[in-house]
Formats: structure tokens, C-alpha cells, sequence
């Protein structure tokens, strides 16, 4: 299956090599270009009234992605901004984990995060206008964007990020943390997707309420670094072994604005676990097209600097925030 996947990619890329280049690179804040020279887009989105969804998903039910956290945040300059992250509870602590786009506080602040108090996580959320009353929310104590992301690079590696907070989320049946992976777990055949992000491409943003969940085949890396190596012009980022492409040849289907930072989860069948394989990222093209791929960050190729980073945590403030 895997091999006969291979070969319809590469008579489809084959007939679409022609195709120009139309990502953009945007602020996540509220679609402003940062640099002249826009390549990819990440996938998150701003509006006064975020609520928009995975393209080609279906509403999700009360607790089938309990992992999934929504998060809103403002910069130093005033522009808000919302997007995913996931819920993790490991070395004897709980925290999030999104993109490190999501908590990049934005030009000419390079290398900072946002501020933590102005970010909101919420956990058992479904609908972004109706509360259910099974919501729990937290302000963020400290953040960690990856050292070496880099905003502005044309191959965005390292696009994650570590929210920690003071009091653990309760856990019940609508909120659960996900499993991590080992160190670079092979990569999975499909992943489950799922955020509030819009179920169709600028300028044409639809927002739905419920939150949305779909199941998309992953692509080999190889294959899907041929969707950058045929416009050569564009310069776009090339994809790492440090990410996951995600592509559905038969219909639009995939993550979108707004969806940046959100889960992407996978079964692994020696362990017998759901776990965390990747974290939405960027995407090529429009977001959820068939006729291109989208990038999650690899979640197992971070496994130690997540560890690392927990570790100086609790470190530093267990006896003011840890359990």
C-alpha cells in the first residue's frame, strides 16, 4: 500500500510540477505579510470571532479529542490570535504543547515569546460560541519557544513550543492529556487532525463553531519534498526529517488557519497507545488542498528537548508551580 502510494504521488506531482507557488507567509496574528518575500504560511489565524475549522472534517464528539486545547493569546502589539495545542502529562507534570509560531510575539521581537498573561488555554472545549460548562481554563506561567526557530528562515524548522502553567487541568472524560512518542517513533501512516481552524483558504474564510476532527495519510519525505524541488523559483522551505507532511490525493482535506500548533495523533501498534506524532505547522499552497502538502512538526524528533525543557522547570519552579 505504502509503495502504491508512492507511485500515484509521483504521477500526480508529475502532472501539477507546473503549478506556481502560492503560499504566504504571514504574521499568525492577523494575516499582515512580515517580510516582502512571503514563501509558506502557517496555519494560524486571527479574528474577533475565531471559530472555523479543519477543511473536509466532521464536528467532533464530546470527548473524542479531550487532548485538544484551544488557546488565544495577544502580542506586545496589541494584535490577537488564536490557535491548537495539545494536552501532555509527562515526567510528573502536566503542560501544552503547540507551535512555536502561536507564541512568537512577532517582529522585530525575533526571539521572544508572548507575554504568558496575555494567553488563555482552555481544555473540553467543542463549540467556541456555546459553553457546556465542562471548560477549564489557565493562564499560561511560562512559555519556551524552541531555541533555533526561526521565523523568518525559508525551512521553519523547530516550530515548537512549551506552555506550562501553575495548576494542573482536572482530568475527566473531556479532558485528557496524549501519550508522547519515543525518539523518532517511525513516522506513521495516518494521522488524526483536528482544531477550530478555517475550512477554506484566504480570502474566503468560513467559521464554523465545533471543533473539528479528520484522519489524513501521511506522506514519505521523500516524495514530499518533490512538491518544493519542482518550482525551485519559489524557494520554498524544504521539508526535514524533523517533520511529517500530510496529503489526501483524493479530495480536499487537511488543517487550515486557525489550526496551527494543534495535534496531530497517531496509533503506535508496539506500544498499544494513542500518542502525540506532530503538531501543526505550515502548509503549501491553499490550506487543505489536494494538490499540496501540509507540515506538522515531528513530535518523536523532540522527545529530549522536551524533556530537557521540563526538567529545568521544574527545576526552577517546582516549589512555587510544580505538582
Amino acid at each position: 500500500m505504502r509503495i502504491l502510494q508512492g507511485i500515484v504521488a509521483a504521477v500526480f506531482i508529475l502532472s501539477v510540477h507546473s503549478i506556481p507557488y502560492r503560499g504566504n507567509r504571514y504574521l499568525h496574528f492577523n494575516q499582515r505579510p512580515l517580510l516582502s518575500s512571503q514563501r509558506w504560511s502557517p496555519a494560524s489565524y486571527s479574528d474577533e470571532d475565531p471559530t472555523s475549522r479543519i477543511v473536509g472534517g466532521t464536528p467532533a464528539r464530546s470527548g473524542q479529542v479531550s487532548y485538544q486545547l484551544y488557546m488565544k493569546g495577544q502580542t506586545s502589539k496589541g494584535e490577537r490570535y488564536h490557535c491548537g495545542a495539545a494536552l501532555v502529562d509527562e515526567y510528573n507534570i502536566q503542560f501544552a504543547i503547540t507551535a512555536a509560531h502561536c507564541v512568537y510575539d512577532g517582529y522585530p521581537h525575533h526571539s521572544d515569546a508572548v507575554d504568558p498573561k496575555k494567553v488563555r488555554i482552555v481544555a473540553g472545549e467543542i463549540s467556541l460560541k456555546t459553553k457546556s460548562g465542562r471548560e477549564q481554563y489557565r493562564t499560561p506561567h511560562r512559555i519556551v519557544m524552541h531555541e533555533n526557530f526561526k521565523y523568518d528562515e525559508d525551512h521553519p524548522d523547530d516550530d515548537i513550543a512549551i506552555m506550562f502553567y501553575r495548576k494542573a487541568f482536572t482530568v475527566n472524560f473531556y479532558v485528557q492529556p496524549i501519550a508522547l512518542p519515543d525518539y523518532l517513533w517511525a513516522q506513521p501512516r495516518k494521522m488524526t487532525i483536528s482544531g477550530w481552524g478555517s475550512t477554506t483558504p484566504l480570502p474566503n474564510l468560513r467559521d464554523p463553531d465545533t471543533l473539528q476532527v479528520s484522519q489524513i495519510d501521511t506522506l514519505d519525505n521523500g516524495i514530499c519534498g518533490h512538491f518544493y524541488k519542482w518550482n525551485p523559483a519559489a524557494e520554498a522551505p524544504q521539508v526535514t526529517w524533523k517533520q511529517i507532511c500530510i496529503l489526501d490525493l483524493n479530495r480536499n482535506n487537511g488543517f487550515c488557519d486557525g489550526d496551527s500548533g494543534g495535534p496531530g495523533v497517531a496509533w503506535n501498534k508496539t506500544s498499544s497507545k494513542l500518542y502525540l506524532a506532530g503538531i501543526g505547522s505550515y502548509y503549501l499552497g491553499d490550506c487543505g488542498d489536494k494538490d499540496r502538502p501540509a507540515v506538522y512538526t515531528r513530535v518523536s524528533a523532540y522527545t529530549d528537548w522536551i524533556r530537557s525543557q521540563v526538567a529545568e522547570y521544574i527545576r526552577l519552579h517546582l516549589s512555587v508551580g510544580g505538582r
